[in-house]
């Protein structure tokens, strides 16, 4: 989602400025840079979360983020979590995500959630993907995303959001009444951190690195 919406900006832009006849040159230069970033996320983000992620943690999560499921699957043995995963209604994406991850040698749990409140006590921290990143440091994800932070926040278990630069979007927060059915927005003041491909990326560095680019590049 986030991707999707910068991205369009991005060719937007490409168009409006391309010199005459040069716009399938701007639009491949585009193209290799965009694949060239998600090459070093993909790469990236694994190293980022086995240096960032504490030995013995016993992770909770909502959705299926192909980032956070490749990172913890590429986790030496010892190294690997136990991850709690809540089955995420509507649409069930939480049993995927738990599936794969013990298929890869993850131990991993499927919960209900409506026994979130019952597990997350016993968590050591929050990870969960991104859709989209917005420019005020918040977080756009699925719905129940909101609540889990929001308990997290008043448990003191950690909330982390692992993710690639490629979701930062120069977007407003807007009204959570117009975001789409199936998302919510987390404030950023219920987030400990991003974990990008860059290391960790504190939602005020978010505020600040739009600031600073001129709101017209990623941060």
């Amino acid at each position: 989602m986030g991707s999707f919406l910068q991205w369009g900006r991005e060719l937007e832009i490409i168009s409006a400025t391309a010199p005459e006849g040069g716009l399938r040159l701007g639009v491949r230069d585009w193209l290799a840079t965009k694949q060239q970033q998600l090459a070093r996320e993909g790469a990236s983000l694994p190293q980022v979360v086995a240096r960032l992620l504490p030995v013995g943690s016993r992770v909770l999560t909502i959705s299926n983020s192909s980032s956070l499921r490749s990172a913890l699957s590429s986790l030496p043995a010892a190294r690997r979590p136990a991850v709690t995963v809540m089955r995420s209604l509507p649409g069930g994406e939480g049993a995927p995500m738990a599936l794969s991850l013990r298929r890869s040698g993850v131990e991993a749990t499927l919960i209900e959630d409506g026994q979130v409140d019952s597990y997350l006590p016993s968590a050591t921290i929050v990870l969960v993907g991104a859709d989209a990143v917005l420019r005020d440091g918040s977080l756009l994800h699925k719905v129940g995303t909101r609540q889990l932070a929001r308990t997290a926040k008043r448990l003191s278990v950690p909330f982390h959001s692992v993710t690639g630069s490629s979701k930062f979007v120069n977007a407003r927060p807007g009204r959570s009444r117009d975001l789409p059915a199936r998302f919510d927005r987390t404030p950023p003041a219920w987030i400990s951190d991003y974990w990008t491909e860059s290391g960790r990326l504190l939602p005020i560095q978010v505020r600040r690195r739009w600031r600073r680019r001129g709101r017209t590049q990623q941060p």
